[in-house]
């Protein structure tokens, strides 16, 4: 999709989003010392944008499948501390692959792929959450399921980043897992291809 086409279908502040991720995806590329540390966790780099407050979310990747597996380590942390309506569509998808899915599967074990939640759309999602709900957030002020879905659906906007294939490439679009679509089926995404 071509930058006048990107502005055309979401407007300056997508294209400033697919402007900010590509940057920030090359500088993170070019950082990296090889492809090896990349293909770890580094598989897309994220962001999200609340077009209404024009607030963003930090960029981020997947957590590493280490990082995952660490008792008490960041993904734990992470969790714990997850933006309540998000951690409950999170727990939400984990319940219905335990009862749906054998989860030994060896297409669960990828990229890290029987933790959901720890890829980088959620984890951007989680920051944006918290700067647009702040005072909620930080004062344990319920947000109902109502106004959080209305405000995915309505005013947040993402965009995520190949880095693994998109080495030296612009604008290597890569969509949601599975499980992520479920999580964040309401949230609409820039898809460059």
């Amino acid at each position: 999709m071509s930058d006048a086409e990107i502005l055309s279908k979401f407007g300056q502040e997508g294209l400033d989003l697919v402007h900010e991720v590509e940057a920030f995806a090359l500088n993170h590329i070019s950082l990296a010392t090889s492809k090896a540390q990349l293909a770890d966790r580094d598989i897309i780099i994220s962001g999200m944008w609340d077009i209404n407050t024009g607030k963003k979310s930090d960029y981020f990747h997947n957590f590493s499948k280490q990082e995952c597996q660490r008792v008490g380590g960041d993904y734990e942390l992470y969790l714990e501390n997850m933006f309540p309506n998000l951690k409950k569509r999170v727990d939400d998808v984990k319940a219905f692959r335990k009862e749906n899915y054998n989860l030994e599967d060896v297409r669960f074990r990828k990229n890290p792929g029987e933790f959901p939640g720890a890829h980088a759309e959620v984890r951007a999602l989680d920051n944006l959450a918290k700067k647009r709900f702040k005072y909620e957030f930080e004062n344990n002020i319920p947000i109902t399921d109502e106004v959080f879905d209305a405000w995915l659906k309505n005013d947040v906007l993402g965009y995520n980043r190949n880095i693994e294939l998109g080495v030296g490439q612009i604008k290597v679009g890569m969509h949601t897992c599975a499980d992520c679509f479920h999580i964040l089926d309401l949230v609409t995404f820039i898809k460059p291809l």
